[in-house]
């Protein structure tokens, strides 16, 4: 038995063949958007994929150049304090001449009176520097005097001279 299409509705309300036309052609274009559209989702998602992979590679190699970074970090501090201590080494070595000078600062340790104290004090073959606190103007006195008596100096440069009430005097003295 062959299949007969039965419209039940009037043929003035059938849809005019233009129209059939146009809903056709639009069925058409949108699959072909749809088909669009769903290739540029497979294309980002890749594209994504591809991305993260990218991205996962280049935090590893980011970590293992920090690492190396630290690493050389620290060397360059290690040869950093190799190079000061050459330096002082060399300063030292230089400074084998200035045995006179220290057996000058010696005495005048020697020399301090109770009630002064040594802040600093620095030796090398030309001269000796030092700065010395007092709370009291008599002991400076006394400090002074026992360092003229000495006389085994070429010059004495007073280089300082500070009073503040909370320290007491402060004085600076080059010896040559």
């Amino acid at each position: 038995m062959a299949s007969k299409k039965i419209n039940l509705l009037p043929t003035n309300l059938a849809a005019p063949s233009d129209v059939l036309k146009i809903v056709d052609n639009i069925k058409r274009i949108s699959v072909t958007i749809f088909i669009i559209f769903f290739i540029g989702v497979a294309i980002g998602g890749g594209l994504l994929f591809f991305a993260f992979k990218n991205e996962n590679e280049l935090k590893t190699k980011n970590q293992g150049l920090e690492t190396n970074v630290k690493s050389l970090e620290q060397t360059e501090q290690k040869l950093v304090l190799i190079r000061d201590r050459i330096e002082k080494v060399k300063a030292v070595s230089g400074n084998v001449d200035a045995a006179p000078n220290i057996d000058k600062l010696n005495k005048i340790i020697s020399s301090l009176v109770a009630d002064i104290t040594l802040e600093s004090a620095t030796v090398d073959t030309a001269k000796t520097k030092f700065s010395v606190l007092s709370k009291s103007s008599s002991s400076m006195a006394e400090f002074l005097k026992n360092i003229v008596a000495v006389a085994d100096y070429k010059k004495i440069s007073l280089t300082s001279f500070t009073y503040t009430p909370s320290i007491g005097y402060d004085i600076s003295l080059q010896i040559q």
